[in-house]
């Protein structure tokens, strides 16, 4: 998982996370539901650890990663 602080429309503090799966992660490993279940589940524990701030989360494989960081 990678985050970073960014700041929201509003101006708040929030984090951006990006959770990499395995390159051969199957496309529908991540649907719908499950997508969701997973916000939720972050989104809370954050909260649990007393992290305030809204986590924006993504997901991307790890060659997903790398073509992004290509010039």
């Amino acid at each position: 998982m990678i985050n970073a602080p960014i700041i929201d429309i509003d101006g708040q503090e929030a984090l951006q996370i990006t959770i990499v799966m395995a390159s051969n992660f199957p496309a529908s490993g991540l649907e719908g539901r499950k997508v969701v279940d997973t916000m939720v589940k972050v989104h809370d524990r954050l909260q649990e650890w007393g992290e305030e701030r809204f986590p924006f989360v993504n997901f991307a494989t790890e060659d997903e990663l790398e073509n992004s960081a290509a010039p």
